[in-house]
């Protein structure tokens, strides 16, 4: 599979993290004045990308920046900083990689990063919940969907390519049902 097969791939299941994120971020912000970012959200959005795939600075920063629509504004220095403390939590781990930097989730990093997603997708289906009434509303549909993003890319990078083609010929099928869906 093509780097950028998978890096449009990985874009859009951080655009799920993404909306995890600004849900948190919108939360924060509300409850105090902005003096600078808050070094909780900055790491809880590392390590929730990191969750997604191992990744240097440089693309820690330019993922946080899309899928935050620059809301976080993360810089150089701030991510720098975050994997420090991340680090120092034994939450990452680095390792070289050619001539940089690739950070990684520990056992324990990943934890803190389910129950972090877990924490922010309760609060989001409290809110949906109460807002559009539960079953059926557009935030159930957008978590069930975000649900099929992971599995496929993990079917893109380590499956077979017997699993790849079966997996095209059902994603082939679920297309025409939701068009149908759509039709009535």
């Amino acid at each position: 599979m093509a780097a950028s097969d998978i890096s449009n791939q990985l874009g859009s299941l951080l655009s799920e993290v993404g909306n995890l994120v600004r849900a948190k971020l919108s939360e924060q912000s509300a409850g105090k004045p902005q003096t600078g970012l808050d070094t909780d959200a900055v790491d809880a959005a590392v390590v929730t990308a990191l969750s997604l795939s191992d990744q240097n600075a440089k693309e820690l920063e330019s993922h946080l920046l899309a899928i935050s629509a620059g809301k976080l504004q993360v810089t150089a220095g701030a991510i720098h900083q975050s994997l420090e403390r991340l680090t120092a939590k034994h939450y990452v781990a680095s390792r070289l990689e050619s001539d940089r930097q690739v950070y990684t989730l520990t056992p324990e990093g990943r934890l803190f990063a389910s129950e972090f997603k877990s924490a922010v997708a309760d609060e989001v289906g409290a809110e949906g919940a109460s807002e559009s009434g539960g079953s059926g509303s557009p935030l159930d549909f957008y978590r069930e969907a975000s649900k099929i993003v992971p599995v496929m890319l993990d079917l893109a990078q380590t499956g077979s390519a017997a699993q790849r083609a079966a997996a095209g010929k059902l994603l082939q099928e679920l297309r025409h049902e939701l068009h149908k869906i759509l039709a009535n």
